[in-house]
């Protein structure tokens, strides 16, 4: 990347320069690059054989800087290593340009801004090339400032270099970008990061890595988050013990099982319900719910309580009871109307209830049959003439009574949408359909206004199942339409 910035070392006055041979100059151990591309260098050292340096490379004298005593040359590169690699290799000499008076920290800045200029650093050289500006007194904002950057991004740029050799790697070849890896950082235990790092580069529902936006809310969500939500949850069991005494505290691991299908615990605030593998004896009916609540159950038959931690971050914490002790507990204790739940089908008090049941629903049956037939006795009698006398004042009760003058104007909406009746063409529309088909003209009216009030689908099924609206006369009992 290219910087804008100019280093604040500004050459010594006393800087000199000399033509020396490459063997008498040696890299600096603290060189912000530490990779080299072969076939640029390759092609640096073609140019330099041809054409020599035409621009010196900063050095400085052999002093007692860190790694300077292993060294055996008289010079030291500040900056311009890729050239002073080409002419070593090309076997030409090399202009130099000497700066005795640099500091250590001075000659890092000149050797950063360098590398900064000319060629990019890969993220990790640029990263420990901050870091070790850090090291020598500097700030994250002063760097920030000095290098125009941000300091939010100078900062995550210097907690990349806590990832680990995968990580980096993965980083690299690009199959994760820079704000997964700062969030897979993160995660604070070292398997679990391994595992985040996986289902991020080897998704299992697709080909190829997730999208950066993916990746970073699935390690968020699944890894970082459930990690800071787990310690919170830790630092509050002593508060919770307090709040509920005698009561089991769940650990946060125990309350994600909670939630799960046929959990064995149940909210204290919740009733019986079906879904068990039992019935309720009480009433299910929303205006005459008889049935105790899951916690009024526990009270009764000496439940413990079990305390989970919440579902959503900063709410209060979930009070479960376990469900099958009270079940067991009524169905061996309860007596009669006491009693919540039904006894099983094969004891004496189970087999007694289904009979009565039996009994009940079989009464219900036979009304059920009496009156369809009455209806049935009904209606051929008036279809049939017996009561044709009195099948107009029949009618005109019908229409007169409200329910029935609704429902004509239901059925009338299905079959003509884009006509209007008033009260009294209504009327006459109904004397219409009676005088066509008899008193079972009624009971399509009934039919047709039954699926109008259920919803549009079953309007279109009807419709399909009788014909467009050019059709509707042979219902009625006109001439075919053409």
């Amino acid at each position: 990347m290219k910087s804008n910035l100019k280093s604040e070392k500004s050459l010594s006055e006393e800087s000199v320069y000399l033509l020396v041979d490459p063997v008498e100059v040696s890299p600096w151990c603290r060189n912000p690059r530490k990779r080299f591309d072969a076939e640029a260098a390759k092609e640096l050292e073609e140019s330099v054989r041809r054409l020599g340096v035409r621009t010196p490379i900063t050095v400085r004298p052999v002093t007692d800087w860190a790694g300077d005593e292993l060294l055996e040359t008289d010079y030291v590169v500040i900056c311009g290593e890729r050239r002073w690699r080409a002419a070593k290799a090309a076997g030409v000499k090399l202009p130099v340009m000497v700066d005795s008076q640099i500091s250590e920290r001075e000659a890092f800045e000149v050797a950063l801004f360098e590398n900064l200029d000319r060629a990019d650093l890969d993220i990790f050289e640029e990263a420990g090339a901050y870091a070790e500006l850090i090291g020598f007194g500097y700030s994250v904002s002063e760097l920030a400032a000095k290098y125009n950057k941000s300091r939010d991004w100078l900062g995550q740029q210097l907690a990349l270099l806590a990832l680990n050799e995968e990580e980096r790697k993965e980083l690299m070849a690009g199959t994760i970008a820079v704000r997964t890896a700062v969030e897979i950082l993160k995660v604070p235990d070292l398997a679990e990061r391994k595992r985040a790092l996986d289902e991020v580069v080897h998704p299992k529902y697709q080909e190829g890595p997730l999208s950066r936006d993916k990746a970073v809310a699935l390690v968020r969500d699944r890894f970082v988050r459930p990690a800071v939500e787990a310690e919170a949850w830790a630092s509050r069991q002593g508060d919770l013990a307090k709040e509920f005494p005698g009561a089991e505290i769940l650990t946060y691991e125990e309350s994600k099982e909670v939630g799960r299908f046929n959990s064995p615990l149940v909210s204290v605030d919740s009733k019986p319900a079906f879904h068990f593998d039992f019935l309720c004896s009480a009433s299910m009916d929303e205006d005459d719910d008889e049935r105790p609540t899951w916690g009024e159950l526990a009270k009764k038959y000496g439940g413990v309580l079990q305390i989970a931690a919440p579902v959503e971050p900063k709410s209060p914490p979930r009070v479960l009871v376990a469900w099958r002790a009270l079940y067991e507990a009524d169905l061996e204790r309860g007596l009669g109307d006491e009693a919540v739940f039904r006894k099983p089908v094969n004891s004496e008090e189970g087999k007694a209830e289904r009979l009565e049941r039996d009994r009940e629903r079989e009464n219900l049956e036979a009304l059920s049959r009496r009156l369809t037939a009455e209806k049935r006795a009904i209606v051929s009698q008036l279809s049939g003439g017996t009561l044709a006398s009195v099948m107009s004042d029949f009618v005109e009760v019908w229409l007169d009574d409200y329910d029935h003058e609704e429902e004509a104007d239901l059925a009338h909406g299905l079959v003509a949408p884009d006509e209007d009746l008033d009260e009294d063409g209504l009327k006459d529309w109904v004397r219409e359909i009676v005088r066509k088909r008899g008193v079972e003209g009624l009971m399509w009216i009934g039919v047709a206004a039954h699926l109008a009030t259920v919803c549009k689908p079953g309007c279109v099924a009807y419709a399909s199942a009788v014909g467009n609206r050019q059709e509707f006369p042979v219902i009625l009992g006109g001439e075919e339409a053409e």
